[in-house]
């Protein structure tokens, strides 16, 4: 195996084409949650709702020491009022598969998710977070693909940037209809 390309160190798998070590794997994710979160999004004392342990499990690596309450639940459950935010993992494949749906099926939602929820696995793929999640040895239930979407992502898998791509114009369409502006 190849040294990994951060630190040049004896790389343990591939990740996007480049051999990578597992401690600065870990890092990256966890810094790409960190960095979606924003510094200022929770607050000393919020109460938050948390759906899923590796959900868990990120939140509180990328928020370390802040004094928040967090209520974990294995499902979203119906009302929510009570907490301040509400934190669930859809990852950046299950965005664009939603999307090209939507698209493929004339449905094309742009809404932007109220306020209150969080989606802290959206800048993260489904093959990133089963590596992450068999490294920490935290659970991850995978959602299943849709058949014909899946087929068409797995027939792009040389160029795996297309999916972030996507992701990243999935943002802007988001962003434009938030503000009221299309072109």
């Amino acid at each position: 195996m190849e040294s990994c390309y951060v630190c040049k160190k004896k790389g343990s798998f591939k990740h996007l084409d480049r051999s990578v070590c597992k401690q600065c794997f870990i890092r990256n994710i966890e810094r790409r949650v960190k960095r979606y979160l924003g510094r200022k999004l929770f607050k000393k004392g919020d109460k938050i709702l948390v759906v899923g342990d590796l959900v868990e499990h990120l939140l509180k690596r990328a928020i370390k020491d802040l004094p928040v309450k967090i209520e974990k639940k294995k499902r979203l459950p119906k009302d929510v009022k009570k907490f301040k935010w509400v934190v669930i993992g859809k990852t950046l494949d299950e965005l664009c598969e939603n999307f090209l749906l939507g698209l493929f099926k004339g449905e094309l939602d742009l809404r932007v998710p109220a306020k209150k929820f969080v989606n802290i696995l959206e800048p993260i793929t489904k093959e990133e977070l089963k590596k992450y999640s068999q490294i920490k040895k935290v659970e991850y239930k995978e959602e299943k693909d849709n058949e014909k979407i899946g087929k068409f992502f797995k027939g792009l898998s040389k160029h795996k940037e297309i999916k972030y791509n996507l992701y990243k114009n999935i943002k802007e369409l988001r962003e434009k209809v938030k503000r009221g502006k299309s072109k």
